[in-house]
Formats: C-alpha cells, structure tokens, sequence
C-alpha cells in the first residue's frame, strides 16, 4: 500500500513540474509572439529565443537604434524580470523628459531647473529639463501631445534615451507593439535638427501664445533677424508684433503705434508699447503719453503712464499734468517726479513745490 501511494505521489509531482514546465513555455511563447509582431510592426530584426537568451528585436528605423528585450535582477532569493525598450536618436544626455511627481516636485521646488515652455496643461504634467532652445525648438504641439503620451505609459527621456522599462514581462503583441512604437516616434521627434526653422515655425503657428512668444524669443536671440521680423510683424498675437517691432528699432515705429491704436490690446501690452515708442520716437511718445492722461482715465493707467514718462525723462507740458496732480497720494508723488524734468514754464517750479510739500 505504501508502494502505491509513493508511486501516485511521484506521479503527481511529475504531473505538477509537467504542468509547470508547459505553462513556463507558454509564457515564453507569448513573449517570443509579441517581440516577433513588434519587430515586424517596426521592420526591425527579430532574434528568436535561445537556450541562454530570450527572444529580442533590434535594429534602425528611420535614424533611430531600437531594442525590445527583457533582463533579470536577481537579489539572491528572488529574481524579477523587466521588459525594456529603448532608443537612440542623437539625443543629448542631459535632455530629461518625465512625469512630475512628488519627488520630481521637490527636485524642481530645491533645484530650480525645470523649464516651463509656457503651456500649462504641458507644464504641469512634465518635468523638463536640458538646453532651453534646444527644446523649445523641439517641442512643438504635436511633440507635447506624444511626450504626455509617453509619459502616461511609463516611458522617460534622460541619458540621452528615450526608454520604458518595467516590471514583468509583457506578452501581450498589441501592448508591447504600441509601447515601442511610442519609444520609436519620441525618439524621432526629439532628433536634434534645424532649430532655427523649428523656433520660426512654433514662433509663427503654436496655438499656446506663450510658447509662441517664448520660441520666437529664442529665435531672435539666436540668429539675425533676417525676413523672419517682417513675417513676425503679422503675426496674430500683439506681443509678438510688439518683439518684432522692437527688433526693427526705429523701423518698427508704425506697428508700434497701431497697437496704442487697437482697444483690444491689452492695457499692461500698450503700456510696453508705449516705453518702446518713448525710447524710439520720444516726442510721438510724450504726445501718445499725454492721450493717455486725458479725460477721466483710470487711476492706474495714470500712474503707470507717469512712471514710464519719469524713468524715460520726459515730461508733457503743465496743461497736461496739472489736471491730475492731487488724485492720489501715488500719483501725486509720480507727476512730481515727472515735472522734474518737464520744460521751463511759470507753473511748473510752483506746482512742483507745491507737491514736494505736500508729500
């Protein structure tokens, strides 16, 4: 009786170590499955299983070296295997691209070195970092929308790769095709290449103002102006019309003046274009300086336009001052400051002294 138990009890574990040994190799050829299918989805070399290596995919696709394979950590009484792709595209080792989490938060908040390319639904969800126009040139719309892409499936940029690695291995063909392709796309957007036509084109046609103006700043502090200004200056969003015109110099007067022209720019914008105006055309600039004085304007848009005409050094004649010297303590303080340098007339030295002491 003893005889025939043992006997069932090796058949059972003969059973069990088959079962296990058949369910291993499935396992490993569900894996050899889906590296095939992604190394045929990306046209890249499949390498079949070995005794010693599992199945893996390698090879270049468009400029970019691919590589779908798995390794093993062993931390001596366990192992975990994890799926890694990666690729190589030329891109710089100190370019990093990643999630913002709690760590990478504490990192930036310390550290200070994240850019912000100035689209805020991008920013608050990536951590960049690395050469500021090198990526602003780089990161178009379409290349934001991939790199959250990416970011979402695990996948990060640094030491000049673009990588995924995880945990397990994956074995399922769609999943694994699709994580690849992700890794291989990134690392073609994120090529390093014409930055000066790519800073003109975001410049141009970025749907997010800031972005646009942060590459068109780029852009201009990089190379000459060239034909690029003159496009710049039709450009849709005012503040760029303004830099443009700012890189113009006296050239630049007229657009300048259309935008003190145009109600919906807004006033913080005029107020740039008017110190811009005051430094290339002064008198055009005091007489725009004194439109703005005029009537029942706003307290701030006063004071804002006194200061500018103080720390420019000019000053519009009495009649045009005095009107609203004592409508605040502010700007009383600011038209003293102004009259300081406005042209000799009977009632200047009494209203400044006037203002002096009552300060």
């Amino acid at each position: 009786m003893g005889g025939v138990l043992a006997f069932l009890a090796l058949g059972g574990a003969i059973g069990v170590i088959a079962l296990l040994v058949k369910t291993f190799q499935r396992y490993e050829q569900a894996w050899s499955d889906a590296v095939l299918a992604t190394a045929r989805a990306l046209d890249i070399q499949y390498q079949p299983k070995t005794f010693w290596k599992r199945a893996l995919a390698s090879g270049t696709r468009d400029g970019v070296d691919l590589t779908v394979d798995c390794y093993t950590v062993s931390t001596g009484k366990s192992s975990t295997t994890y799926t890694r792709i990666v690729a190589l595209a030329g891109i710089p080792s100190d370019l990093v691209l990643k999630a913002e989490g709690l760590g990478a938060s504490i990192v930036k908040v310390f550290k200070g070195d994240d850019l912000e390319v100035g689209d805020p639904h991008f920013d608050a969800r990536a951590v960049v970092r690395g050469s500021p126009r090198l990526l602003r040139a780089l990161l178009d719309r379409p290349t934001r929308d991939l790199v959250l892409q990416a970011l979402d499936l695990g996948i990060v940029v640094e030491d000049g790769k673009v990588k995924f690695n995880k945990a397990g291995l994956i074995r399922d063909a769609d999943r694994l095709v699709h994580l690849a392709q992700v890794v291989a796309d990134l690392a073609q957007a994120l090529r390093p290449r014409d930055a000066r036509g790519r800073l003109e084109h975001i410049a141009l046609h970025d749907p997010m103002p800031q972005v646009a103006i942060e590459a068109f700043r780029e852009r201009m502090a990089g190379w000459p102006a060239g034909d690029f200004v003159q496009t710049a200056l039709r450009h849709p969003l005012p503040v760029i019309r303004l830099e443009a015109a700012r890189a113009l110099g006296p050239a630049g007067v007229a657009v300048v003046e259309a935008l003190l022209d145009d109600r919906d720019v807004p006033d913080d914008l005029q107020l740039e274009a008017l110190e811009l105006l005051l430094r290339l055309d002064p008198d055009q600039g005091v007489r725009r300086a004194e439109a703005r004085l005029q009537g029942q304007a706003p307290p701030e848009r006063v004071a804002a336009t006194l200061a500018l005409l103080a720390d420019a050094g000019r000053c519009p004649t009495i009649d045009r001052v005095k009107h609203v010297l004592r409508r605040n303590a502010r700007i009383s303080m600011l038209a003293a400051r102004c009259l300081a340098h406005a042209d000799p007339h009977p009632e200047v030295e009494p209203a400044l002294m006037l203002l002096l002491l009552e300060g």
